[in-house]
């Protein structure tokens, strides 16, 4: 006999763990498609991994660079451990991710002659890596994805919110539990970033401890890839 409904005062067709810039990404991609949305961010969205990164994005967006080069820099500087499926995807829609973030207003540094202020990096073959107020562009992308999302009238942004585990049983995924009180939401992301901070020696804030994998683990998901 199927379980019924879990009952909750609060309800959301999407609920979003993680307020870094992936968080913040998806809850305004999907407020702009009309979804109501709750983020859950344990804490300020000024402490996520995302807010301290001083690195800029890499995406093949030069005349003389390709999201195929882009591809092969990648999987040498991982020595070929990575997923090339994941690679196709981080390098073929990295240039329409830029364009997306410019749409939300983020000012990346640009030359004299308007053109995006390409860097090389380690790693990379090609300069295209864009910057967003030079090192701080963690800052700049978290502050103003933050700041779009606290306009939207359908984006509840509940900081300082643990989430303790997904409401889920056998068959589905109902929302998230938090100490707050049980969100009930039609589709759960998880956004919570990696666990570099479990090692004494890190430059990630104390939140990046892989909470979101254990949550999704002791829910049934199948994990990947965590080395």
């Amino acid at each position: 006999m199927p379980a019924p409904a879990p009952r909750s005062n609060e309800h959301f067709d999407v609920a979003v763990v993680g307020g870094g810039a992936a968080g913040l990404h998806v809850a305004l991609e999907a407020a702009e498609g009309g979804a109501t949305v709750a983020l859950i961010s344990r804490k300020s969205l000024a402490e996520s991994a995302s807010f301290w990164a001083q690195g800029g994005l890499a995406a093949a967006i030069a005349a003389d660079d390709s999201p195929a080069r882009h591809a092969e820099d990648t999987i040498n500087a991982g020595r070929a451990l990575c997923d090339p499926r994941a690679v196709e995807v981080l390098v073929s829609e990295a240039p329409a991710a830029v364009a997306k973030l410019i749409s939300y207003g983020v000012q990346f540094d640009r030359e004299e002659d308007g053109e995006f202020a390409l860097a090389l990096e380690g790693g990379h073959s090609a300069r295209r890596i864009v910057h967003a107020g030079g090192a701080a562009t963690g800052q700049a992308i978290t502050r103003c994805l933050a700041g779009r999302a606290a306009e939207s009238g359908l984006i509840k942004v509940l900081e300082g919110a643990s989430a303790l585990a997904l409401w889920s049983n056998d068959e589905r995924c109902w929302g998230v539990i938090t100490d707050r009180g049980p969100l009930r939401a039609d589709a759960t992301v998880m956004a919570t970033g990696g666990g570099a901070a479990l090692w004494s020696r890190t430059t990630n804030p104390w939140g990046a401890v892989a909470a979101g994998a254990v949550l999704a683990h002791q829910a049934g998901a199948e994990l990947a890839g965590l080395e």
